[in-house]
């Protein structure tokens, strides 16, 4: 999954939950999944910074 897919598959989640007709399990459910994907997308953010600041080290280096 990308970060973008993440971010479109968390905005899917919240409109699921703002729902009114939505079951308590599948409330539950849906929270579950959104938090995993809250962090895998923080992990790609994580990844992403290290990669920029590894980036600027070098070409401060040079």
């Amino acid at each position: 999954m990308t970060f973008e897919k993440g971010m479109a598959k968390l905005k899917d989640l919240v409109s699921s939950l703002e729902k009114e007709n939505i079951s308590l399990e599948e409330s539950i459910q849906s929270f579950e999944e959104g938090t995993k994907v809250v962090k895998y997308c923080e992990r790609k953010l994580k990844d992403a910074e290290d990669r920029v600041k590894a980036i600027l080290d070098q070409s401060d280096l040079q």
